[in-house]
């Protein structure tokens, strides 16, 4: 199925390398998404779709799969074992949902001080 360019976040149009070997990036984003940054203008990360190359699932628990859960693919190195479950027993993980016309898209964040 062809992306259409409403289902674009946002592009960059230029990028800039500085002499500190940072990179500059000159974005466009619809309004839409420049409001959802909430007036952020610091710990802002860029992703692209099109690096998504990992094959994951998601299981359905519950009455008519009200619960899912996403599995993460055990060679990310993230190790779940029942000692890891109780050190992430009661931390904080932070989730985002971000909605296009064709995906949506789920961002977790997960603090590694304390793991």
């Amino acid at each position: 199925m062809p992306i259409t360019k409403a289902e674009f976040m946002g592009n960059i149009l230029s990028t800039v390398v500085l002499k500190n070997n940072k990179i500059k990036f000159k974005v466009m984003l619809d309004e839409s998404e420049a409001e959802s940054l909430k007036g952020s203008m610091k710990n802002i990360h860029m992703f692209s779709e099109n690096l998504c190359e990992e094959d994951a699932r998601i299981v359905q628990k519950g009455a008519k799969g009200a619960t899912k859960y996403f599995l993460l693919p055990k060679h990310f190195g993230y190790d779940m074992s029942k000692e890891s479950k109780r050190h992430l027993a009661g931390k904080k993980f932070l989730c985002q949902k971000i909605d296009s016309p064709s995906k949506v898209i789920f961002i977790y964040t997960i603090n590694r001080i304390g793991i």
